[in-house]
This record gives structure tokens, C-alpha cells and sequence, in this order.
């Protein structure tokens, strides 16, 4: 009797104890071996990264597949400091040596704690802070940092944008059992009018100075922190590029929340030089968002997940005429700039 309780109580513990938490609990371990603080404890704070509370306060632990990665970051960060560029979260203990725990690196870095209101896209006021901050990035990393020193790829734009149209079209049996074909095919014609304008006009900015681009612009991105400061994280994308790479995609993650305005995106100073180019305008056509959010639901098999599904065709369907709108105008100015040029 007195065994099948065992047994039923080790049964139990072993429901309510995951691997997850055998894995956190040897990293504990590890890290409490290796690092000049005591781990008080972890707890996952998202995909491959950890939030640690320590006896020197709280940090951010994060994975890394090949050291590399994980140097280059520190390098590159610590130059950006130098620099001046302190609104990004450093790394710690970099004195030591590089923590390695079952085939994975891991790094340390500043825990930034967040404001109660965190960054949005939908505010005016985080729009234009955040387009200052990315100014400011590129600014100093193409003046102050040596950029050979780094082993950084050149940011690949069209050969990204074409993968992303081929899994498109290959995801389309799926895809089309909830959302018209016209619709589709119409998004898939603005991709190929983009594309074409966009290898057409390369020459107009291929000998401009590169700068290392952030190139993961998303929201969560930018944190705003308890002393209502903002601040850029996360640089697991960064490459080397023309700057307006990182501006197309900061124009394309606000455009949904400012209904597709061209006269909204031209409040902005940094963008008013690129709404004339076009290059620029033809990049602003391409439909990334809506290629990059329904390949990534199909990649990751996440048809399960109703609202998720839900939230992508509202994005999708609620927004196409707007966004039809802005195609015109696009259409039109770069007709128009093209006649005067003949």
C-alpha cells in the first residue's frame, strides 16, 4: 500500500514536472557553476531565452547556435557603446569564459525593465521615437564602427522577397480555402510589379555607403522602459546594407496603422528624401507582411490556432482595399517621376 502511494506520488510530480523543468534545472546548475553571482532562479521568458533573477540582479539569458554568433553580437554592441549608441540592452560578464551548455551558447544581457506601457506601432508618438532610435543606429554604426571587423552578410533584399513569393504561391492550395482567388493573385501581381521595379532601380543606390542593418524591426523589438526611454534589442538579423532596407521595413510594419497613407508616411523627415525615389516606391509596393505571416503560420503548422488564423485573414481581407489605394498612388507617382524624366 504504502509502495503504490510512491508510486502514485512519483507519478504525479512527474505530470507536473515537464522536461522543460528538468532542462531549467540542470541550466540552473550550470550557472550557478560558471558565473560570479548566485542564480536565485530562471524562468523561460520566450523561443530560446530566459529571464534570470541573480544575487547582482536580474538578466536576460540568451541562446546562440554557433559562438560566432554569439561574438559577433558582443563586438558589434560593444563598438555601438563606444560609439554612444546606449539604448540597446549589453551583454555581461563577458570576462568570462563563453558559457556552453549542452551544444548551445548562451550570452548574458541587461535585463531593461519595461514600462506598464509597452511600445506600440498604433501610438504617433512610438512611431516617430522608434524612427529616430533606428536613425541613430544606422548613423553611428556607419561613422563610428569599423565594419570590416565584423563577419556581417550583405543584407540579400530581392533574393529574400523572391523565397518568400515562391513559398507564397507554394502554400496557395491552403490558402485559398479562405481567401478569394482574385484576391491572391492580384497581392501576387503587385510582388512582380515591385520586384521588377525594384532590380530596374538597383543602380541608383548600389554604390551608397553601407550601414549594419537591424533588419527584425518588429514591435517587440523596441522597449520602452520604466524611465519612459526607448530602447532597440535584439540583433540576431543584423547584416550589412543600404539603409533604406530598415526604413522599407519600418514603413511597411506602421503602414497598417496608419490606414496606408502616403501623406502620413511623408510626416515623417527621415522619410520624405525616399517617398521621391523609386526605388523606394517600388520597395513600399511589395506585400512582405502578408507573404512572411502566412508562411510562417503554414511553416509552423499553426492552422490550429483559430485566432491566430482569425487575426491573419482580418489583416489580410479588412485592409486590401486601403491598401489597393496606396498600390495606385505608388503606381501613379512612379509613372508620373518617370514622365518627367522623359
Amino acid at each position: 500500500m504504502v509502495r503504490q502511494e510512491i508510486f502514485h506520488k512519483v507519478k504525479i510530480w512527474m505530470i507536473n514536472h515537464t522536461g522543460d523543468d528538468f532542462f531549467l534545472n540542470r541550466l540552473f546548475s550550470y550557472l550557478n557553476s560558471q558565473l560570479p553571482c548566485e542564480i536565485m532562479y530562471i524562468k523561460p521568458f520566450g523561443r530560446k531565452i530566459y529571464f534570470v533573477e541573480s544575487s547582482l540582479g536580474p538578466f536576460i539569458l540568451k541562446s546562440f547556435r554557433f559562438y560566432e554568433l554569439l561574438r559577433k553580437q558582443q563586438l558589434l554592441i560593444a563598438d555601438l557603446k563606444k560609439a554612444g549608441f546606449l539604448h540597446t540592452s549589453f551583454f555581461l560578464f563577458e570576462e568570462q569564459e563563453p558559457l556552453f551548455f549542452e551544444n548551445v551558447y548562451y550570452g548574458c544581457l541587461e535585463y531593461i525593465p519595461p514600462s506598464s506601457t509597452p511600445f506600440t506601432f498604433n501610438n504617433p508618438k512610438d512611431r516617430h521615437e522608434g524612427l529616430i532610435l533606428l536613425e541613430k543606429f544606422h548613423r553611428l554604426s556607419e561613422s563610428s564602427v569599423e565594419l570590416s571587423m565584423y563577419p556581417l552578410k550583405k543584407y540579400p533584399l530581392v533574393n529574400k522577397w523572391r523565397r518568400r513569393v515562391t513559398e507564397f504561391i507554394s502554400n496557395l492550395t491552403f490558402i485559398k480555402l479562405l481567401i478569394k482567388e482574385e484576391l491572391l493573385y492580384e497581392l501576387l501581381a503587385w510582388a512582380t510589379w515591385s520586384l521588377e521595379g525594384i532590380e530596374r532601380e538597383w543602380a541608383t543606390i548600389e554604390d551608397e555607403s553601407v550601414v549594419v542593418l537591424h533588419g527584425d524591426l518588429a514591435h517587440h523589438n523596441f522597449i520602452r522602459s520604466l524611465n519612459g526611454e526607448l530602447y532597440l534589442i535584439d540583433f540576431d538579423l543584423i547584416a550589412l546594407g543600404n539603409q533604406r532596407f530598415d526604413y522599407l521595413q519600418f514603413a511597411n510594419r506602421i503602414l497598417p496603422f496608419i490606414d496606408w497613407s502616403m501623406e502620413e508616411l511623408n510626416r515623417f523627415e527621415k522619410m520624405k528624401p525616399f517617398l521621391k525615389e523609386k526605388f523606394f516606391l517600388y520597395g513600399l509596393a511589395f506585400p512582405t507582411d502578408i507573404f512572411r505571416e502566412w508562411n510562417y503560420l503554414i511553416r509552423e503548422n499553426h492552422y490550429d490556432k483559430t485566432e491566430f488564423v482569425q487575426q491573419l485573414l482580418d489583416f489580410t481581407v479588412s485592409q486590401f482595399h486601403s491598401r489597393r489605394r496606396f498600390f495606385d498612388q505608388i503606381q501613379r507617382m512612379v509613372v508620373s517621376d518617370r514622365m518627367k524624366n522623359e
